[in-house]
């Protein structure tokens, strides 16, 4: 089993619809939840998406190599 705090298969459009459609939702609260960033930080650096899909592709293919 694999647990996630996010989704691999995020690109900048999926982001923002997220940032926009969920702001009521997100709660920042950095001493309850250390590690949920707001809609302005999430969309602040959309390099940090770069790299996953490829992350999410080599999961996928261990996963599929596991039989």
């Amino acid at each position: 089993m694999v647990g996630l705090q996010f989704h691999l298969e995020t690109n900048a459009a999926s982001m923002a619809a997220l940032a926009t459609g969920c702001a009521d939702e997100i709660t920042v609260d950095p001493v309850k939840w250390p590690y949920v960033h707001s809609a302005q930080d999430m969309l602040a650096r959309p390099e940090r998406l770069a790299g996953l899909r490829g992350m999410l592709d080599r999961i996928l293919d261990n996963m599929a190599a596991l039989g």
